[in-house]
C-alpha cells in the first residue's frame, strides 16, 4: 500500500487539529487554576480577596462546609456536600456578617481565619 499526498495532508491536518484542541484545553486549565488532567469538578470558590474565581478541589470546599456548619448552628446534616453552591455561598455572607467581616461571599484570608477559630454561635 502506497502513502499519497493527500493521505499526507490529512494525516498533516488531523495532527494540527488535534495539537490545537490539547492547547486550548491546557489553556483552560491552567485559566482555572488545576492541572490539565484534573477534573472539573464545577466548584468555584472566589478567594484571596480577589473578584476572580479559582478552583478549589472537593475536598477543600467540604472543610470550608464543615467549619461553617460548626459555626452556624441549624444547618442540615447533609451540607457538606463539597459543591460551592448558593446555600454554601449565603451561609458564608452570613458568616462573614455575624463575625465582623465584610459580607461579600470572598472566602479569601479573613474568612480563613475566622473560620479556624473556635466557634462561638454568633452565626
Amino acid at each position: 500500500m502506497s502513502v499519497t499526498k493527500d493521505d499526507k495532508m490529512k494525516t498533516i491536518s488531523i495532527t494540527t487539529i488535534v495539537a490545537a484542541l490539547l492547547a486550548i484545553m491546557a489553556s483552560e486549565s491552567i485559566a482555572q487554576n488545576r492541572p490539565a488532567n484534573a477534573p472539573d469538578t464545577g466548584a468555584r470558590v472566589q478567594c484571596h480577596g480577589s473578584n476572580q474565581s479559582c478552583v478549589k478541589s472537593r475536598t477543600s470546599i467540604i472543610e470550608i462546609q464543615t467549619q461553617l456548619r460548626q459555626h452556624c448552628k441549624g444547618l442540615p446534616a447533609n451540607f457538606a456536600d463539597g459543591v460551592w453552591g448558593n446555600q454554601t455561598q449565603n451561609t458564608l455572607v452570613r458568616f462573614q456578617r455575624a463575625y465582623g467581616l465584610v459580607p461579600d461571599g470572598i472566602y479569601g484570608p479573613a474568612s480563613a481565619q475566622a473560620l479556624a477559630g473556635s466557634p462561638n454561635g454568633r452565626c
